[in-house]
C-alpha cells in the first residue's frame, strides 16, 4: 500500500496567494472599462477605427475578466480540498487514537 502526503499549510497558501493574483488581474478590468478608447477619441475622420479600437479593447477587458473569475475559482477549489484535506486527516488521527 502506498501514501501520499499533502502540506495543508501549502495548498492554503496556494490559494491565498492565487486568489490576491485574481483581485489584481480584476482591478486591471476596470482601469480598462475607465480608459476605453473609441470613436469620440479617434476623431470624426477616423471614426470607424476609433470603434475597432475600441472593439478590441472591449474583448481584451472580458478576456482579462474571465481568467481573473477562473484564478479566483481555482483558489476556491484549492481552498476547499485544503479544508477537505484537513478534515480527514483529524478524523483519521482520532480513529487511530482509538485503537
Amino acid at each position: 500500500m502506498s501514501t501520499l502526503g499533502v502540506s495543508t499549510g501549502d495548498l492554503g497558501k496556494l490559494a491565498n496567494e492565487l486568489r490576491t493574483s485574481g483581485d489584481i488581474v480584476a482591478k486591471q478590468v476596470k482601469k480598462i472599462g475607465d480608459n476605453l478608447f473609441g470613436p469620440g477619441e479617434a476623431g470624426a475622420n477616423y471614426a470607424t477605427e476609433g470603434k475597432k479600437i475600441q472593439s478590441g479593447l472591449e474583448q481584451l477587458k472580458q478576456r482579462i475578466d474571465d481568467w481573473s473569475k477562473a484564478t479566483d475559482t481555482t483558489a476556491d477549489v484549492i481552498g476547499a480540498a485544503s479544508v477537505s484535506y484537513t478534515t480527514v486527516d483529524d478524523r483519521r488521527a482520532s480513529e487511530t487514537n482509538k485503537q
